[in-house]
C-alpha cells in the first residue's frame, strides 16, 4: 500500500512538471510582444500556476473541491521560474547587460 502511494505521488509530480512546463511556455509565448523582463516572467508563471491550481482544485472527477491540493504545483512551477530566471540572466550577461 505504501508503495502504491509513493508511486502515485511520483507520477503526480512527473505530470505536474510537464504540465507546468507546457502552461508556462504557452503563457510566455502569449506574452511574447511584451518586453517586460522580470514582471513578464513572473506574470507568465503566475498565470501558469493559477491554471494548474484551478485545474487540480476544481477539476476533480468526483465533484469535490480540493483547494489545498493545488499547492502541490508550487514546487514544479517554482523550479521552472528559477530555470527561466537563470537562463535569462545568462543571456543578459552574454549581451553585456
Amino acid at each position: 500500500m505504501a508503495r502504491d502511494r509513493m508511486r502515485a505521488m511520483l507520477v503526480f509530480f512527473a505530470l505536474a512538471f510537464v504540465e507546468t512546463l507546457v502552461l508556462s511556455r504557452a503563457a510566455l509565448w502569449l506574452m511574447r510582444r511584451w518586453d517586460g523582463g522580470m514582471p513578464r516572467l513572473w506574470a507568465a508563471h503566475l498565470v501558469s500556476f493559477a491554471l494548474c491550481y484551478a485545474w487540480f482544485a476544481f477539476g476533480a472527477f468526483d465533484g469535490k473541491v480540493y483547494l489545498a491540493g493545488g499547492w502541490a504545483y508550487l514546487l514544479p512551477q517554482g523550479l521552472w521560474l528559477a530555470v527561466d530566471f537563470y537562463r535569462g540572466k545568462g543571456e543578459r550577461e552574454e549581451l553585456g547587460g
